[in-house]
């Protein structure tokens, strides 16, 4: 949840501005006992977790050797991957970077909750509004696309409940 949303639901706040939400609720969250409990809170939702972080990057780099492996005795084929990463239940936005011999590295994009076709269409691409690609030139633009779509998931964290 974020700030604004955690006020609201504990404090009468619906004649107030956002703004004045925003402000109510940073202060708030800067006072030692509300902060050290939140930080409570949220190591208890790490540790309850179903799905980790880590978990997820070993399953991903799983994914990635059994990619090269069939690329390697098939050739790229795009089904399995884009199977395996739409399986991915929980996530607000996946991407898969595929490098290519030149440098550049194709972008798939997916989402269930965001409309991510704008982000794909900011880098040259397009598509879905949840299932979208594109091509980035180079690492600099890729950690950009990243830098862009981090942006995406905490406004959408902030704006949205039920989303996990």
């Amino acid at each position: 949840k974020s700030q604004r949303q955690a006020y609201k639901e504990a404090y009468n706040a619906t004649k107030m501005k956002d703004k004045t939400i925003d402000e109510r609720a940073s202060v708030l969250f800067k006072n030692d006992k509300i902060k050290t409990r939140y930080n409570e809170l949220l190591e208890e939702h790490k540790n309850k977790a179903l799905y980790t972080r880590e978990e997820a990057v070993n399953d991903l780099i799983w994914i990635k050797e059994k990619s090269k492996e069939d690329i390697f005795k098939n050739g790229i084929r795009q089904a399995n991957s884009t199977t395996y990463i739409n399986s991915i239940k929980g996530s607000i936005i996946w991407i898969a970077f595929i490098e290519e011999e030149t440098g550049a590295f194709r972008v798939r994009l997916r989402s269930r909750f965001v409309e991510i076709n704008k982000l794909a269409e900011k880098y040259g691409g397009g598509g879905h509004a949840c299932a979208s690609g594109s091509t980035v030139a180079n690492r600099r633009e890729l950690k950009a696309l990243l830098c862009d779509a981090d942006k995406m998931i905490k406004d959408y964290k902030e704006n949205n409940e039920g989303w996990l």
